[in-house]
């Protein structure tokens, strides 16, 4: 009973981090993929993000905070948090990875 349940966990592993289909069934669509595949963030979604996080900010600096530490710790985790998403690639193009390109032991597309 250990054994089969170590292959069948073992197999689970292996299937979800190298089996692209899982991906494909996926509902939440190609940006998941996107990002899964190529490390690339929609144009759309990395507005979205810096905008959700600077009106999450502003609430919370003038109706929440009571003083200056709230509104620093969050500045501190929302500043770095918005660079890494606006500095990733928008496209699979803008990643510069062609199928050329690609090193060999990374995914096809």
């Amino acid at each position: 009973m250990k054994t089969s349940l170590a292959k069948n966990t073992r197999a689970g592993n292996q299937t979800s981090v190298k089996n692209d289909s899982t991906f494909v069934k996926c509902a939440l669509g190609p940006p998941i993929r996107a990002w899964h595949l190529h490390r690339v963030i929609p144009a759309k979604a990395k507005i979205l993000a810096v905008v959700m996080m600077t009106a999450s900010f502003i609430y919370v600096y003038f109706w929440v905070a009571d003083d200056w530490r709230l509104p620093t710790l969050l500045a501190a985790v929302m500043i770095p948090s918005g660079l890494y998403v606006v500095t990733r690639a928008s496209s699979v193009t803008d990643s510069g990875l062609t199928s050329e390109a690609r090193s060999p032991g990374s995914r096809p597309s």
